[in-house]
């Protein structure tokens, strides 16, 4: 079907020279299927990377993760040090990989990170689009605080991100460092307990407050 996207899962040169790339998807009649499509009738589509988190290793380390794609030969993973830094390419891993560790960061530093993939045929790069932009890392804080308000807590800062549990009002937590988003707001990563369950997550600035 044409302007069909497919999964890439390899390609080969025939004896003439000719590429086919070895595809995977579900045909017209709702039946799945896998075979050779030849270049003649095909071209590389690479999809935007969606899903990028990330989660400190330590003070000075991230691992950088992302949902992966079927067929492509990399990704590259770009960061930026500040809101309105530059992105600099600080790694390209192979495409079976799901995750980068990002050393020697900062003591407890925010940084901005992006992804994207790109299929290599016959030396030809075929790029997808950058992932959305997400800041990971954080500055280091030492404070005893408390809900003001029955509030959510997410996996990482930023409300699009998981949402692990709401924290009901007057809650005591203890935050270990803080970061802010690309909106502007700021979080802070917090330890506590919540109806004798333990929980680490991050929590709106707004919703809490530092008590002694």
């Amino acid at each position: 079907e044409k302007d069909m996207v497919v999964s890439l899962v390899g390609f080969a040169n025939a004896v003439d020279g000719e590429m086919w790339y070895r595809i995977r998807c579900v045909d017209v009649r709702g039946k799945f299927v896998e075979g050779y499509v030849s270049g003649a009738y095909a071209n590389p589509y690479v999809a935007k990377i969606t899903g990028v988190q990330g989660t400190p290793d330590s003070t000075t380390a991230l691992t950088i993760s992302w949902t992966p794609q079927e067929g492509v030969t990399s990704y590259q993973i770009y960061r930026a040090d500040t809101v309105k830094g530059t992105f600099s390419r600080v790694a390209t891993v192979n495409g079976s990989k799901t995750s980068y560790k990002n050393t020697k960061l900062t003591k407890c530093g925010q940084y901005l990170y992006k992804v994207r993939a790109y299929v290599n045929v016959n030396g030809k790069k075929t790029y997808g689009k950058y992932s959305d932009v997400v800041v990971l890392g954080a500055k280091g804080t030492n404070k005893k605080v408390k809900t003001t308000v029955a509030t959510k807590m997410y996996s990482i800062s930023g409300s699009s991100f998981k949402n692990l549990t709401t924290v009901p009002k007057g809650i005591s937590l203890k935050a270990t460092h803080n970061i802010t988003d690309l909106n502007g707001n700021l979080w802070y990563y917090c330890t506590g307990k919540v109806n004798g369950k333990s929980v680490t997550g991050y929590v709106l600035v707004k919703d809490l407050k530092v008590v002694k």
